[in-house]
């Protein structure tokens, strides 16, 4: 999975990002937007992810 969501962010042209949680507690968060995203809420997901592109410099 990082190896598919890497080769989507060279190919978008997007800088790195952070791929997966960095402690306990982020990858309690992740895996429960997981959770939510298997009964089709993506929201959570989605902002996790709004989240980490909002993080990189210059952006």
């Amino acid at each position: 999975m990082r190896l598919w969501l890497w080769e989507l962010l060279r190919r978008l042209k997007l800088p790195p990002v952070q791929l997966v949680p960095r402690n306990k507690e982020e990858t309690e968060i992740y895996l429960a937007a997981l959770r939510a995203g298997d009964q089709n809420n993506y929201q959570p997901l989605a902002q996790i992810w709004m989240q980490r592109l909002s993080a990189i410099p210059g952006q």
